[in-house]
């Protein structure tokens, strides 16, 4: 039996052996490789002459023993330091003849679960020169990547408090392509790795819960992808399906009942549910319905995926629906308005996603128009969903500058009018598309917007009730609809103190028209005015806005720019990159900014930002209202102050440096 002092070229019966180069051993900056040939897979870890704080070696494995091994030889550090759990010991890797493979240390009978373990050299040894060589462990025992030695893991996101940590697996087949998301909880598959990514991966990583409803993952998880392809296809992720849980064999059971408006040739309502038979009325005249009630307990729905068509002849798909949800069958609440343009191709299958929490016992399409001839409407198939979570890219912050305080809305709305604002819209293009979307905080869908009916001048108000607002400039946010973002062409700013006179106070038409895109503007001073008119102008019929936030405080575009000022992090400072990944300790679980938990200091990242036009880049490149931020990596520029760094990229941009990392936002505001 091996002892400590022998040589062990080999591991023995019951152990397993990981050599110095595994991929979760973490080494402090200074360890190189070196060559010797009698070393444990041909080569070893070491430090020379270097202070004793640089000399750690950090891992953490799951098991009942351990064992340390090391070059020797009388030039050797001669007291290391080795802490298991909070428990330090010593040994000596100084020797008079140089041995290799020497087991300098072993420590038996721990208790079966995970240890914490860090190697360094100890201030009072004869010097710095440590040659590591490779561990030891129980053959069923492992070695935790960094952070499932630090964080504590959960198989639940109900379950998870801030600092822990859940796995996930991401799978894409095509380079440049999104994959897909499964196994939430339950993925024991080879990780993705850290420091490089891949441009095909299929393996595990781990989201970080970092806020009551926020999670982050822990590394890029794709590279060559470009930002285009990101931002336009993440938002799909985990969805619990509610209807139909199996094919349906007809209209009703103990579960529940369907109804139809009217049946053509015995095409049933349930023949729209799981056969892909599908359901087809008579061309009796708008409108059409197909309703779900649920006998035993109410639903709640907040997705559907709609495949549509009858035959490639005819298609008869549904071209403008709302789905409407009730408890009592007499009083239908609208949950989604729909206006597809062109009409949907037989065949086609789409998804729809959009708000509610709330639970109802009857959901029913209502179909107002189709391509039929006959106004008659087919579909497919039909299946309801819950959403739980959605899928974006963090925040990074648009600029350097940390003076910017949000004046409205101070948080998400959900009305016109409460006791402190009204909100006005010149018209809407359907009942449901109110100017309170524009200041609810999100973007989701088609349907999460003020959408103006067509109209010379279109325009939204925001009017306080109590106190003036303080205004320095806007932020706008197009359409989240890639066919029918209807993004506005100019825009004027009014503001008014009596809602009768407005003064004119800034003018653009530099706005962007792609889906989703961001711009800020500013004003040549503060204003205050209790009243303020958003005119907009359109290239097309309709004007439409996903998002609009106005500004109380303004970036200083005189200030001077300083490496100094560019190391301040993203700004405003409460960017998720900043408030999360460089500045947050996750409850004195961890340090922060650990590289070795957030893995940014080798990979850019894209965030979900456009980069303003007034700033520039570290390399002194300049937005052109299509670039975006990014954060991460460590260069010549920035040296080891990787996580403040904020940089601009192009949206179309692909490399094996850049790539993504996903931040899952746990169902309501964000």
């Amino acid at each position: 039996m091996t002892r400590v002092g022998d040589s062990l070229p080999q591991p023995e019966a019951g152990w397993r052996r990981y050599d110095d180069n595994y991929k979760d051993i973490i080494y402090s900056e200074k360890y190189n490789k070196m060559r010797i040939l009698t070393c444990y897979g041909g080569e070893c870890s070491y430090v020379d002459n270097i202070p004793y704080d640089e000399t750690s070696i950090k891992f953490a494995f799951v098991g009942t023993k351990i064992r340390i091994i090391c070059v020797n030889y009388i030039d050797r550090s001669d007291i290391v330091d080795i802490d298991i759990d909070g428990v330090v010991e010593q040994f000596s890797t100084k020797e008079n003849i140089q041995n290799t493979s020497k087991v300098d240390y072993e420590k038996l009978n721990l208790e079966n679960k995970i240890h914490n373990v860090k190697i360094s050299v100890n201030k009072n040894s004869q010097g710095v020169h440590l040659l590591f060589d490779c561990i030891d462990i129980d053959e069923d025992g492992y070695i935790l990547s960094p952070i499932e030695g630090t964080l504590l893991q959960r198989t639940s996101i109900e379950d998870m408090e801030i600092g822990d940590i859940i796995s996930c697996r991401y799978t894409a087949s095509t380079t440049g392509k999104i994959g897909g998301f499964s196994e939430l909880g339950k993925c024991n598959c080879e990780e993705i790795p850290r420091d490089v990514s891949s441009s095909t991966p299929d393996g595990k990583f781990f989201f970080v819960k970092v806020d009551d409803n926020k999670l982050i993952a822990d590394r890029n998880i794709q590279n060559n992808i470009s930002w285009n392809e990101i931002n336009g296809n993440l938002d799909m992720f985990y969805k619990e399906k509610i209807f139909p849980l199996n094919i349906c064999e007809s209209d009703e059971t103990d579960e529940y009942v369907l109804k139809a408006s009217s049946v053509y040739n015995e095409r049933y309502a349930y023949k729209a549910f799981g056969s892909k038979l599908g359901w087809h009325s008579k061309g009796v005249g708008y409108p059409h319905t197909l309703q779900v009630t649920f006998k035993t307990q109410p639903q709640r729905i907040n997705f559907y995926k709609f495949h549509f068509g009858n035959s490639e002849q005819f298609p008869q798909s549904a071209t403008e629906w709302t789905i409407e949800a009730s408890n009592d069958e007499l009083n239908w609440v609208i949950l989604h308005t729909v206006k597809e343009n062109p009409a949907p191709k037989h065949d086609q299958i789409k998804n729809y996603i959009f708000k509610n929490e709330n639970f109802y016992a009857h959901y029913r399409i209502k179909i107002t128009n189709s391509n039929s001839v006959d106004k008659s409407v087919a579909i497919k198939c039909l299946d309801f969903f819950y959403k739980k979570f959605s899928m974006c890219l963090p925040d990074g912050g648009v600029a350097y500058n940390n003076d910017i305080t949000v004046s409205f809305p101070k948080k998400a709305l959900n009305a016109n009018e409460t006791d402190e604002y009204i909100l006005e819209q010149s018209s809407t293009y359907s009942t449901g598309f109110l100017a309170y979307l524009d200041f609810n905080k999100t973007n989701i869908d088609s349907n999460d917007c003020w959408h103006s009916n067509s109209e010379p001048n279109p325009y939204i108000k925001v009017s306080s009730k109590k106190d003036k607002i303080q205004v320095s400039g806007f932020r706008l946010t197009n359409r989240n609809c890639p066919g029918s973002i209807q993004p506005p062409s100019s825009c004027t700013v009014y503001g008014s103190n009596d809602n009768t006179v407005f003064e004119k106070i800034y003018e653009t038409s530099n706005l962007p028209s792609g889906n989703k895109a961001t711009s800020y503007h500013y004003f040549n001073s503060q204003v205050e005015y209790l009243h303020y008119k958003f005119n907009f102008q359109h290239a097309d019929l309709y004007i439409a806005v996903g998002e609009l936030e106005l500004f109380k405080e303004y970036e200083y575009k005189d200030s001077p720019s300083s490496l100094v000022n560019k190391n301040q992090g993203g700004w405003p400072t409460n960017n998720d990159w900043d408030k999360y990944i460089w500045k947050n300790n996750l409850n004195g679980k961890i340090d922060a900014g650990d590289n070795n938990i957030w893995n940014y200091k080798y990979l850019v990242s894209f965030t979900k930002n456009i980069a303003i036009l007034s700033i520039q880049s570290i390399y002194g490149n300049i937005p052109d209202g299509n670039r975006i931020v990014v954060r991460g990596y460590n260069d010549q520029y920035v040296n080891d102050n990787s996580p403040k760094r904020l940089d601009i990229s192009i949206t179309t941009h692909k490399s094996s440096t850049f790539g993504f990392r996903p931040m899952l936002i746990i169902r309501g505001e964000e």
